[in-house]
């Protein structure tokens, strides 16, 4: 369902689309009676049916009880036929994918100021059980603050939430794949059913290495090549595994082995081996200056 710029939906009116994907699309609105700007992001019809409502609703709301710092909260829930949407408040800034696409790389220093955050945001989360599926560069949103940027990670759950049903719903032969390619780890791509917290950090592994080469760690000429390489563990090329900063060649081989028990095993293990990358590399440039 599409829905168009002046249409209300419950106490919201639609301003204008601001995304698209297979599995949501994604609007601003503004709430119809205080005024306040808001981001509804619209799930597949599948979760409107009469029968897995309540489901969606229990799912939503504990999404809801998440405030925490860094992590973007739902703060409304909307389920009526048809319709199944959820509410966040509207940022203002940009998400990482644009940074990327802009500059191109980044240095070791601005990445990590990013990412250490979200890890931070992820641990907390994924100590509650819960497991974001997607992390990618347009899920980290780099909202405006006073003194530069504040890293918010989005749409935490909603991808679990969503294949879930879906899973359920249609009858595939195959589960339905939930995820970007790219940032999918080797047991999304294989579909196993014990998807846990470490397939975070290999998408986290996954956005570092983006970040600081400037191009993506798997990126085949289509969707079925980029998941053998993927499941392979053939990350990077030649060119762009020089171009590392020697101080994340470890952290990024830990991060992207192919088997879950080799990585890290928290996002706050990893975010340390980050903030050491960091450190070990102010060092070395401090010694080559003296």
């Amino acid at each position: 369902m599409s829905l168009e710029p002046g249409q209300t939906i419950d106490r919201y009116v639609v301003e204008e689309m601001l995304g698209h994907a297979d599995t949501s699309s994604t609007y601003r609105v503004k709430h119809s009676i205080h005024g306040t700007v808001h981001v509804l992001k619209m799930l597949p019809a599948e979760l409107a049916e009469e029968e897995v409502r309540e489901r969606f609703l229990r799912e939503s709301r504990t999404l809801s009880r998440l405030k925490k710092p860094h992590l973007a909260a739902i703060t409304d829930v909307l389920i009526e036929p048809g319709i199944a949407g959820l509410v966040r408040d509207h940022m203002v800034g940009r998400d990482l994918r644009s940074v990327l696409d802009q500059k191109g790389s980044l240095d070791l220093n601005e990445i990590a100021g990013y990412l250490v955050p979200v890890l931070n945001a992820l641990h907390q989360v994924h100590e509650r059980g819960i497991v974001h599926r997607d992390l990618k560069p347009s899920n980290i949103f780099l909202q405006d603050a006073e003194d530069g940027v504040s890293p918010v990670l989005l749409d935490f759950g909603i991808a679990r939430l969503t294949e879930r049903t879906l899973r359920e719903k249609r009858n595939h032969r195959l589960p339905p794949r939930v995820g970007t390619p790219n940032y999918m780890s080797p047991e999304q791509v294989r579909s196993e059913p014990d998807i846990d917290r470490r397939c975070d950090l290999w998408a986290a592994g996954v956005v570092l290495y983006e970040a600081l080469v400037g191009r993506p760690a798997f990126a085949a000429k289509n969707d079925f090549d980029t998941m053998q390489e993927v499941v392979s563990g053939s990350w990077g090329d030649e060119k762009g595994r020089a171009f590392l900063p020697d101080e994340v060649k470890l952290p990024l081989k830990r991060c992207l082995a192919v088997s879950r028990d080799k990585r890290y095993p928290t996002a706050r293990a990893l975010r340390a081996a980050v903030e050491q990358a960091v450190k070990r590399a102010g060092q070395a440039l401090a010694a080559s200056q003296s």
